[in-house]
């Protein structure tokens, strides 16, 4: 990672039925920081959460808000979250999944070799101007 982002929050979050409101709670509160990306970014986090609610298996996971100059980075992370949940949409919510992280973020992924961690970044010229620049997986 890019060492000019720095870890901003950390939190391990149940997965339970309350978990995409928490998340969207979570990063409502650093709307002065996010400023015209909020919405973005609560709607992608709020996606992901909610697939790892779907197709995880483990009881929590954990919600990591990372800050930099120019971009603002949202880690999820699930030891038991199958990467293949969520890159490869076997049915019409995984598309829309993909199509929505595509729409709302400056750049996303996956990583996972036991440990599914998703990620997505908002630029910072994008969070000021309220504009989407082009997708990059």
């Amino acid at each position: 990672m890019d060492p000019a982002i720095r870890l901003l929050y950390r939190e391990h979050i149940p997965l339970d039925e309350l978990a995409p409101r928490t998340i969207r709670t979570r990063i409502g509160s650093f709307a002065p920081l996010l400023a015209g990306g909020t919405e973005n970014t609560i709607l992608a986090a709020n996606e992901l959460a909610s697939a790892f609610l779907r197709h995880g298996g483990a009881e929590s996971f954990e919600l990591r808000i990372y800050n930099g100059v120019d971009r603002v980075r949202v880690e999820l992370l699930d030891s038991m979250l199958s990467e293949a949940n969520l890159t490869i949409p076997q049915d019409q919510e995984g598309q829309m999944r993909l199509q929505l992280l595509d729409e709302v973020t400056d750049r996303w992924g996956v990583l996972g070799n036991g440990i599914s961690l998703v990620w997505f970044e908002v630029r910072r010229d994008e969070l000021a101007a309220g504009e989407n620049l082009r997708r990059e997986m």
